[in-house]
């Protein structure tokens, strides 16, 4: 889990395992699969399967919990080119922030030069000032 923040220039193939328990509806073990969302790049989550006595009183249903666990089967560098951009979430998202940023700061630069612009406007117009030219 840890190296994926640390370098997520990385091609992984995960192979899911699961495992089934069946436990008390009321369980915590339940509680905690109900509550969990599946994530798919999640080292290990919990799902809920059926509940295997509907029939049953609220205090006596039992439910499968599964417990999904991705291993990592390969690893291999993750080299961005152009040509993968419109496939590729890493490439185009990289590509839309920079174009962001650059909108980002061109914004700001006008906004400090009609700044700049208004308050020469306001010193020349007032009285017994000369302003600055």
């Amino acid at each position: 889990g840890s190296l994926y923040i640390i370098w997520p220039f990385q091609d992984r193939e995960f192979v899911a395992s699961e495992r089934t328990q069946i436990v008390d509806i009321n369980s915590p073990l339940a509680q905690l699969a109900a509550e969990d969302e599946p994530t798919l790049r999640a080292p290990e989550f919990y799902k809920l399967g059926e509940i295997i006595n509907p029939e049953a009183p609220q205090e006596e249903q039992q439910v499968e919990v599964i417990r999904v666990k991705n291993n990592l089967i390969s690893s291999s560098p993750f080299f961005p080119s152009l040509d993968k951009a419109d496939r590729d979430d890493r490439i185009s998202g990289g590509q839309s922030a920079v174009y962001q940023g650059y909108v980002m700061i061109g914004i700001g630069l006008l906004s400090v030069v009609l700044l700049g612009w208004v308050s020469r406007v306001k010193a020349a117009r007032r009285p017994g000032r000369a302003g600055i030219v």
